[in-house]
């Protein structure tokens, strides 16, 4: 499967598997997968695909085993499983998993990064502003996770303009109108 189709499918998936759900920001879920894989498009195809495809083993009804027969790569499929909390799973026990897995971990630093921008509320409660700071706690500590194996990434991480892979952005919006 040539990288264009791979993303395709990813998309299509991730759409499917959070149709009608809504972010923590009451806006449509689906925004918040593909701003993290645009945050990394610099990157590897397989951070690439498991940006869009990080909450769907937990937030959908897709498993692992369907993921694998769609075509997913076992790399894949092991970096999103590990981005999977697991329900009553400590934060430790899932954060070490996370930590584990390369590319989960960098998923995981964007996902935070995200999560952790305030300016996603209109008008953010006590308990955003604490769950947006938790947030920047864990941007950081996985920050320092990754800069001790990749110091290049860790000081420029995420490309927030769509310059950097026009096609990218462009067939997000394609599938998005379809």
């Amino acid at each position: 499967m040539d990288n264009l189709e791979l993303i395709r499918k990813a998309l299509i998936i991730m759409i499917s598997g959070h149709y009608g759900q809504k972010d923590k920001a009451r806006e449509a879920y689906f925004y918040h997968p593909i701003t993290v894989a645009t945050m990394l498009q610099h990157c590897q195809m397989e951070v690439i695909v498991t940006a869009l495809l990080h909450d769907v083993l937990e937030d959908s009804d897709y498993s692992a085993e369907d993921l694998k027969s769609l075509g997913f790569s076992h790399t894949i499929i092991e970096a999103v499983e590990a981005m999977t909390k697991e329900n009553h799973e400590a934060k430790t026990s899932y954060l070490m998993r996370v930590k584990q897995n390369p590319i989960a971990l960098k998923v995981k630093a964007a996902d935070a990064y995200h999560n952790s921008d305030i300016t996603r509320f209109d008008h953010p409660t006590d308990i955003e502003r604490k769950r947006c700071f938790e947030y920047k706690e864990l941007h950081l500590e996985l920050m320092v996770h990754i800069h001790l194996s990749e110091p290049d990434f860790a000081l420029h991480p995420y490309q927030n303009t769509p310059k950097m892979n026009p096609w990218f952005n462009d067939l997000i919006h394609e599938l998005i109108q379809d």
